[in-house]
């Protein structure tokens, strides 16, 4: 683990006795791409029930995956709907696409494109190259 990494969790712990719940979010996602899932987990949970959308959002990322949880495209659908409802582009982007395919929810693509649209409209890269390719 790097100096500069050891210094953000101390800064995010510290955070998180403030009751920050950005700390929660960010430590959560630290843990993330150190691929400790279990510890992820914990903080990414804790702020998406207080409702932050990036936890929400990465919460449904490692459901869709299957990253140090049962794989659930059900559960990531709910959790990005949940980041969604706050106009965040990467959940609308992930959400779009499983309402593309149908996985986790019905396939409906009026929606999936509604949903890139949404996305592509924030400027979102991701979900303008995915509206061109599949429209």
């Amino acid at each position: 683990k790097s100096k500069s990494m050891g210094t953000a969790i101390y800064y995010c712990l510290q955070g998180i006795q403030n009751n920050e719940i950005y700390s929660l979010s960010t430590l959560g996602a630290i843990y993330g791409t150190q691929e400790n899932y279990a510890e992820s987990f914990k903080y990414l949970e804790q702020a998406a029930k207080k409702g932050e959308f990036i936890a929400q959002y990465n919460l449904g990322v490692m459901y869709e995956r299957g990253n140090g949880v049962a794989q659930s495209y059900a559960e990531a659908a709910r959790l990005y709907r949940l980041a969604v409802e706050q106009g965040y582009s990467p959940a609308q982007n992930n959400l779009a696409l499983l309402y593309y395919v149908g996985l986790g929810v019905k396939e409906d693509k009026q929606q999936a494109r509604g949903l890139f649209q949404s996305a592509a409209d924030q400027g979102y890269g991701l979900a303008i190259k995915n509206l061109d390719e599949l429209f």
